[in-house]
């Protein structure tokens, strides 16, 4: 910003620039101006010939809070960073945090990130999981009204993966199974149409029918179908027993 200084019947009035300990920075006269370009407070003062004084004290920021919107690619989240003006001067007002799920047709005000991190002007950090459109607004004493801080976010939580080991999907086995993620998801494993316990990389030997769902928060499913099967099948023979021999008909049956 520039300060000068006029007087209708004084050509010779004069401005002094002060800083916050009052020392003189700058003195203008008529038709001069000074750009102040720091931070910081400082003082001006009019003077004309007959000693008459006007003073003024002006506040500068010249460094305005920053706003940080990232994926976080490796943990699968959204995360809103804040930073806060170097300059003392300045001092975070109102935070808000909006969320559009309509593609910016309505906007929820969000009291908590998927967390449970409640959202104020204390808490400068905040993460999301759920996809939506993310808006946030932030004002201080000298950034506000339209011109407060801004900054807008699409953000498309992907799909949850796992790593099946041992089988292939929709396959069979006669070995050991596991299965791993490492993703923010559900899991669900059913055995024989059965919920089991299960933790990500343990083993699953037993033989049956296998069904793994993985699902994030926003809903989306993959799954895995497989079969352990250890046991050999059974022979059975109709017209003789094991280990005698026959002449006639033989039937056998595998099962």
């Amino acid at each position: 910003m520039s300060v000068s200084v006029s007087d209708t019947y004084d050509s010779m009035a004069m401005l002094y620039v002060c800083d916050s300990k009052e020392n003189v920075i700058e003195i203008i006269g008529i038709g001069e101006s000074f750009k102040i370009s720091e931070s910081g407070i400082y003082t001006v003062v009019g003077v004309n010939h007959a000693g008459e004084t006007q003073a003024l004290n002006i506040i500068v920021s010249r460094n305005a809070p920053t706003l940080s919107i990232r994926e976080n690619e490796e943990e699968k989240r959204l995360e809103i960073q804040i930073t806060e003006s170097k300059d003392e001067q300045s001092h975070i007002k109102t935070l808000e945090i909006y969320k559009s799920t309509d593609n910016g047709q309505t906007w929820e005000l969000i009291t908590v990130d998927d967390y449970g991190l409640t959202v104020s002007t204390d808490e400068l950090f905040y993460t999301f999981r759920m996809s939506g459109m993310y808006k946030v607004v932030i004002t201080d004493e000298f950034y506000t009204g339209i011109e407060a801080i801004t900054a807008q976010y699409t953000y498309l939580q992907k799909a949850p993966t796992g790593t099946l080991t041992g089988v292939e999907n929709n396959g069979y086995t006669n070995g050991a199974v596991t299965f791993k993620w490492k993703d923010e998801a559900t899991v669900t494993i059913t055995k024989d149409g059965e919920v089991i316990e299960y933790r990500s990389g343990a083993e699953l030997r037993q033989d049956g029918s296998y069904t793994i769902t993985i699902e994030n928060i926003d809903g989306y499913k993959t799954t895995y179908f497989f079969v352990i099967d250890r046991e050999a099948p059974e022979v059975s023979f109709n017209g003789t027993q094991k280990g005698k021999s026959v002449s006639g008909e033989c039937c056998t049956d595998l099962y």
